[in-house]
């Protein structure tokens, strides 16, 4: 044996406390002894490399013979790498030479066990057998091979086994999960058998179509089981099949799907059960809804479930697989869902696009709330008024939560400029297909838990990352055939997982029906409603509680009645679209029409999903009379008192409704007072917007004239009249549940912040940063009017008073503290702690002030509220 490189080694030595440093170099070619080897082994810092090619031949024989030693040769020099690449190793070894190798190996072993080895064969052959016990074992084929086979994906993969699978399993090489499924059949003697249980990703993801596709022309499955999370514990479902090395075009298998969600945790002991129960049984069904995943908690019954899921489909011809845009395999599938493909796909009748991508979304991407309105362009036409221009942000989709139809845009894009900060600060942007700018179209969440919710995406607004845009020839028309059952029945199909892409949703077959557009018109306009009658639109205009009604209450009545309408005719035509689409597409056998009431997605905030689903029943006997939606009423009275506070902040009006300030540096005219003439009264109330965008939040506890308890109350008043205002408060606390000066300091806060994302546009100064409800002095300060000035107006014109106040509370109560009952002496100590807080905050303030610090909207909530840390509340 032989170096293969040269290679030098160092070590110290330390004999009577004295070190001695050895280095010794050996060259290529030198002779490897025992000595030397255990040498290199001790003290070598790297795998040696090492020449076996004498001693290969040695064993190898007669180099006449008419197999090919070359192919021996690669095979044992590539076991040597054997610890990192493992069985993944691929051989290729002949029948001829096997045999001949084999026939060597048992030769020198007698040899061995009788003492026929010469020193020299002996030496040979304690080097090489280890290599030709693995070679022996991988270049056999076997009558069943069964596997659980490692999993790890190409990140986690070192160079070299990297580089091995690249070149040897292109088709598989994401995964060792799925390189095995290459390596397990090639260890298979043909017509014989193997089995597997993997990740079920495979069955589905456009990325092993290859290895599927193999699959079904080159083997048979004989079954395969499809289960959830449970067999090994927490984990990502699993998939267990059993394949015959023959390929057959009339194949046929049976399949069991254990399991509906993705991702459903169900008890190993219980998915032994359901594969018994249901074994030959093609009409045991079993309804996964019911399950909970608790032991001991959900019996499963031996006879099924009166509805559910059927488990169970036996021949199931495996070629139908192909006719499925990228062979998933669907077993459950029916032949006229499989015909159905022959139509033309969503693909074939439209453009689509992945989205836009910054580079930097952090930077680049904000909620439109952020940053001056004024710079924003809700109007842009196409990519030319990106351009240089005044405006620099851009509407722009990025999924967001399950909602349908219309809604979900919160987010803008710097662009403007012709994107010239994106382009020259990040070298990783995708700023392509400017030919779709602002078009309208369709978007989705790419991610989902459930089945994806598809919008209606108007003028406007750009595509992003996460919200992929289809442009197609009628968008009304198709929003509404991918909101619809049928196309969720496809998608399971397509890729039953939780990230859809455009490339699953353009292999949809469509049917075209223009007739369609009137019903899919109204639920857009359903939801755009809905949507713009929260502050989180930027088309909001005002509260929807303030109307003609001549009171609060007779406001929210007519409020719930509008919307109760609404939900309804909404969730009706949804149903009637499900039985439309379920009639063309000839899937009556398979679906019906219904739609749950939790699925409709307008008045997400305002309902109770818990309770909304238990009407589900009483609605299905009774109909929608007989429901009563479950409405949070404390949650639409927050959001008035929300928009209460942007009336007197100036950011909207109550005599035009829309967004009025929404950018720094208002003007006199924007600023001045207004009247406007209360339902109940013929008397102009005048409206003053607060000067400096600064409101005491201390209600009872302050003596501010435009404290935001006095704020409300006057806005109460001006909104519906003297006569109505003690019926209006003792309405909206009754909705609160709580004291008006209680929730406005202690829930306005947390609600407000709630409310914008944790980017919130009224920002909480207060004594007690971790503790705001429990402030001795706190103030809201509008975001888009801050200058350098306002920390220093802060404590000038409110802190400084508020100090005042409390010494003179506290001289009140000391001029007779003798006398004091508990409760007064408890506030007398609550008095003297705010005191000293305030005194420390003031020192707080004080170095801000100092600091004069300008905001630059632009940078976003985070950025600049982090500015102002130690003064203002925890977010």
């Amino acid at each position: 044996m032989q170096l293969a490189e040269p290679v030098t080694i160092e070590w110290e030595e330390t004999k009577k406390n004295k070190s001695k440093t050895h280095k010794i170099t050996y060259k290529k070619g030198d002779i490897l002894n025992d000595a030397i080897i255990d040498r290199l082994q001790l003290h070598g810092n790297e795998a040696i490399a090492v020449d076996f090619s004498q001693e290969l031949e040695q064993f190898w024989g007669d180099k006449e013979k008419p197999w090919d030693y070359c192919e021996f040769f690669y095979g044992i020099n590539l076991l040597r790498q054997g610890k990192n690449l493992g069985s993944a190793i691929k051989l290729n070894i002949s029948t001829e030479v096997y045999t001949h190798i084999n026939e060597t190996y048992h030769n020198w072993l007698l040899k061995e066990q009788t003492a026929q080895l010469n020193i020299e064969e002996t030496s040979i052959f304690n080097l090489l057998k280890p290599f030709l016990e693995v070679f022996l074992v991988l270049a056999k084929q076997y009558k069943a091979v069964v596997a659980n086979p490692p999993y790890m994906g190409q990140k986690s993969m070192n160079a070299e086994l990297k580089a091995y699978v690249n070149k040897h399993y292109p088709d598989t090489k994401s995964d060792l999960m799925t390189i095995f499924m290459e390596v397990i059949p090639n260890l298979t003697a043909d017509d014989s058998r193997f089995a597997l249980i993997n990740l079920p990703s495979w069955l589905f993801l456009s990325s092993f179509e290859k290895i599927r596709t193999s699959y079904i022309y080159l083997f048979t499955f004989d079954s395969l089981l499809h289960m959830g999370r449970g067999i090994f514990g927490i984990d990502f479902g699993s998939v267990a099949f059993a394949m015959k090395k023959t390929a057959s075009n009339s194949a046929i298998g049976s399949y069991f799907r254990l399991h509906e969600r993705n991702f459903q945790h169900i008890l190993y002991e219980d998915i032994e059960k359901l594969f018994l129960y249901s074994n030959g049984k093609t009409d045991y069904k079993y309804n996964f809804n019911q399950y909970r995943g608790d032991k001991g908690i959900t019996k499963i019954p031996e006879e099924g479930t009166t509805i559910g899921q059927k488990l169970f489909y036996p021949n199931i011809t495996q070629t139908n697989f192909a006719k499925i845009p990228g062979s998933p395999i669907a077993y459950w599938v029916s032949e006229n869902l499989i015909q159905s493909f022959k139509n033309e796909n969503l693909g074939s009748i439209s453009d689509s696009s992945p989205g836009v991508r910054t580079g930097r979304d952090s930077i680049f991407i904000k909620y439109w709330h952020e940053v001056d309105f004024n710079n924003v362009n809700t109007k842009a036409k196409d990519s030319n008024d990106i351009k240089p221009s005044s405006q620099l942000w851009f509407p722009i989709t990025r999924g967001g939560n399950f909602r349908k139809w219309y809604g979900n845009f919160e987010h803008i894009i710097l662009i403007g400029d012709n994107a010239s900060k994106i382009k020259n600060e990040c070298h990783d942007h995708r700023l392509r297909e400017s030919n779709h700018y602002f078009k309208n179209g369709i978007t989705w969440t790419m991610i989902s838990s459930t089945l994806p919710s598809f919008r209606y995406v108007p003028d406007g607004v750009l595509f992003g990352n996460g919200g992929p845009v289809v442009f197609t020839e009628n968008d009304i028309v198709n929003t509404a055939f991918l909101n619809s059952i049928v196309v969720g029945k496809y998608l399971k199909l397509l890729n039953p997982t939780i990230n859809y892409t455009k490339s699953d949703i353009e292999k949809i077959p469509v049917i075209k029906n223009p007739s369609l557009e009137t019903l899919g018109k109204i639920n857009i306009e359903i939801s755009k409603k809905d949507w713009d009658s929260k502050e989180t639109s930027w088309d909001f205009k005002q509260s929807p509680l303030v109307s003609d009604a001549n009171t609060l209450s007779q406001a929210y009545q007519n409020w719930q009645d509008n919307v109760t309408k609404d939900f309804f005719q909404l969730h009706a035509n949804e149903e009637e679209l499900n039985r439309i689409f379920i009639d063309i597409y000839g899937l009556q056998n398979e679906l019906t029409p219904e739609v749950a009431l939790k699925n409709i997605t307008i008045l997400q905030e305002e309902l109770n999903g818990k309770d909304l689903e238990s009407l589900e029943l009483t609605f299905r006997e009774k109909g929608a009379a007989a429901v009563n939606l479950p409405i949070d009423k404390t949650e639409i009275l927050s959001q008035f008192i929300n928009y209460v506070m942007g009336v007197f902040m100036g950011r909207y009006r109550l005599d035009k409704p829309c967004l009025s300030i929404a950018h720094p540096n208002p003007t006199e005219q924007e600023l001045a007072p207004y009247t406007v003439i209360a339902k109940n009264e013929a008397i102009s109330r005048k409206v003053t917007i607060d000067d400096d965008g600064i409101v005491p939040l201390m209600g009872e506890d302050c003596a501010f004239p435009d404290d935001a308890l006095t704020r409300t109350k006057d806005l109460l008043l001006t909104i519906w009249g003297e006569d109505a205002l003690t019926e209006n408060i003792n309405f909206l606390q009754d909705a609160l549940g709580m004291d008006l000066h209680k929730w406005l300091t202690e829930k306005f806060w947390g609600y407000h912040t709630s409310m914008y994302k944790k980017k919130p546009i009224y920002w909480l100064f207060s004594s007690n940063v971790k503790k705001p409800q429990q402030a001795a002095f706190k103030v809201l300060v509008y975001m888009h009017r801050m200058d350098k000035y306002t920390v220093q107006q802060i404590q000038r014109n409110y802190l400084y008073p508020h100090q005042e106040y409390i010494k003179n509370e506290i001289n009140k109560l000391t001029q007779d503290e003798d006398s004091l009952n508990k409760e007064q002496q408890k506030q007398l100590e609550l008095l003297r702690d705010w005191e000293l807080e305030c005194r420390d905050y003031n020192e707080v303030l004080k170095t801000l002030a100092n600091q004069q610090i300008e905001i630059d909207l632009d940078d976003g909530v985070t950025v600049n509220y982090a500015k102002f840390e130690g003064a203002v509340a925890n977010i």
